[in-house]
């Protein structure tokens, strides 16, 4: 009987120490997961889970070079590319542009920052479009933006489209502008 109760405490104490190593193989602070909550995002208070599949529907966001000499003053074009697999209408595409955020603490008392200024600014064409879409059929369009200030801006495309009145389909893509004085680098986001 206590060879019995040693084998059970010991396995018991076994399976509890490989729980713990499994968590530490999974959810280091350097994982995707950890990466999810403390890296910098746009938009800090939505965390979008897609209703419907993400191949039906995409975007493809671009930046040109931006004018020289690189910093303030700097223009730059963003091209967006919506494409679907099938027929839709009145898609909603639109380019927002938002301050990069921080998240502080732990989940789900985060604190979001901005991690400074936007910097940029829409200078030519519009930030919103309804459009139909054909089946593997592209809309492409394009704004310019400028470099305002040292900053850290993001500039966030969306196309989502209303299927019925509680299915959707949506697709993003982003990219991350850091303004220097002078220079401008770019990142995805």
């Amino acid at each position: 009987m206590v060879i019995m109760t040693k084998l059970l405490i010991s396995g018991v104490i076994g399976v509890a120490i490989a729980c713990l190593i499994f968590i530490g193989v999974v959810a280091p602070p350097w994982s995707e997961l950890a990466k999810s909550f403390f890296s910098p995002r746009a938009y800090p208070d939505t965390f979008t889970v897609p209703i419907a599949d993400n191949t039906t529907l995409s975007v493809n966001l671009t930046i040109s070079n931006f004018t020289e000499p690189l910093g303030l003053d700097s223009e730059a074009d963003v091209t967006v590319k919506v494409i679907s697999r099938k027929d839709m209408s009145n898609v909603e595409v639109k380019i927002t542009l938002s301050p990069i955020y921080i998240g502080q603490g732990a989940w789900p008392n985060i604190t979001w920052t901005p991690l400074g200024p936007q910097g940029i600014d829409i200078v030519d064409g519009n930030s919103t479009w309804i459009i139909n879409l054909s089946a593997n059929v592209s809309f492409s369009t394009t704004i310019r933006i400028k470099t305002t200030e040292v900053g850290f801006g993001a500039i966030i495309a969306t196309a989502i489209w209303w299927e019925t009145s509680s299915t959707f389909y949506k697709a993003e893509d982003a990219l991350h502008v850091e303004v220097l004085e002078d220079n401008i680098i770019i990142h995805d986001l």
